[in-house]
């Protein structure tokens, strides 16, 4: 499992990442931050790896693309997307889990994606439960977060699970989609990390159903080297 979260012996559970921590994030998001991470301390290791990868990556996405004294909190709510995006695995049925995991004896490929597609709704329709306000209505940073869940398997030209295209899909749903394709293809590779991010970047450009402003954005973090120590121990931990 990343080392990205972790719990002390003795106290509630500590969070860091990329050289931030837990009080780094306002009141609000830090509230988030732990009911999100309850939720996905309960996944199976790599689901917990691969979320927690999706998060940091979507934080500095979102701190490369979005400008203005917001920006910040912006990402801020990226990150808590990209925690929260693959909660729906969790409720699926035990088969289904296996399916998904690619453990469980081989399907069709219309079986496989419904059962695929059923992770984001599951995970959409919990998260809006867990961030209902006192008045039965979802908070506005639970909506954001319930819709990445539920959206981040969309893509521009309409060929997702849902059928969204280009400005229908939430832009933090677009921003958790490229950071779970640039995750999902350094965890296939873990064998050469440098190239493995390059050659991820380099593929990532040439898909035309991403944003590619924010493909771009996540390049331009690769450049800088911002947050790429963790993404070689994420394609490392992959190995494993």
């Amino acid at each position: 499992m990343c080392a990205l979260l972790r719990r002390q012996e003795s106290s509630r559970p500590e969070f860091s990442y990329a050289g931030f921590s837990k009080g780094d994030f306002g009141r609000t998001h830090g509230k988030a931050l732990e009911l999100l991470l309850g939720e996905v301390r309960q996944s199976k290791n790599h689901t917990l790896g691969h979320c927690e990868a999706v998060a940091v990556f979507s934080y500095a996405i979102a701190l490369n693309h979005f400008s203005g004294p917001f920006k910040r909190a912006k990402a801020e709510k990226a990150f808590l997307a990209g925690l929260g995006h693959d909660v729906g695995k969790h409720y699926l049925p035990e088969h289904s889990q296996r399916v998904v995991e690619g453990t469980a004896s081989p399907l069709g490929k219309a079986e496989i994606e419904e059962i695929k597609r059923q992770h984001t709704v599951l995970g959409s329709r919990h998260l809006e439960r867990r961030f209902q306000t006192s008045l039965g209505s979802v908070s506005r940073l639970g909506r954001i977060i319930a819709d990445a869940a539920h959206y981040h398997h969309e893509f521009i030209d309409g060929s997702g699970y849902e059928g969204l295209s280009g400005d229908e899909i939430p832009v933090y749903a677009k921003i958790v989609s490229v950071a779970d394709q640039f995750a999902a293809k350094i965890e296939e590779r873990p064998y050469d990390h440098e190239s493995s991010v390059s050659t991820a970047i380099v593929e990532l450009l040439k898909d035309d159903r991403l944003d590619q402003r924010l493909v771009k954005a996540l390049e331009h973090a690769v450049k800088e080297r911002k947050f790429m120590r963790f993404a070689h121990a994420h394609s490392r931990e992959s190995e494993k």
